[in-house]
């Protein structure tokens, strides 16, 4: 999204999976190997990741990539899912990543909403010089 003048450095997109497959968002081998065939649905570039099995249950990872971050976090015990997408570059397969995740945890429901980030001016460097 531009406004006048103005441009953004990327897009963060939300993603809420309700009425998932409740023991899928119970495994972190399974969530982490489902979150990394995302990202590489994406075309993005891996720089790191760090996923936790809480007890009883529940999983959060994060896969931190060179264009920013992609995040899961479950909710078993509500069927739950939030999964995030932030990226500053412009050619990812986003929509072909989240119809993905959403597969694979079987959700019966999957909410979307983009965000733009970090406003700037089109002409920032003439104005540091």
């Amino acid at each position: 999204m531009e406004k006048s003048g103005w441009q953004d450095i990327g897009s963060h997109y939300l993603v809420e999976l309700l009425s998932c497959n409740t023991e899928k968002l119970k495994r972190v081998a399974l969530i982490k190997r489902i979150l990394q065939n995302a990202v590489k649905l994406s075309n993005a570039s891996v720089l790191g990741e760090v996923f936790h099995q809480f007890e009883p249950c529940g999983v959060t990872g994060v896969i931190v990539i060179g264009e920013s971050h992609v995040a899961i976090h479950t909710w078993p015990e509500h069927n739950y899912c939030a999964f995030d997408f932030f990226s500053c570059a412009k050619n990812f397969e986003v929509e072909k990543t989240i119809h993905y995740v959403a597969k694979e945890l079987e959700a019966d429901d999957v909410q979307i909403s983009r965000h733009s980030r970090g406003f700037f001016p089109k002409n920032i460097k003439e104005k540091f010089k």
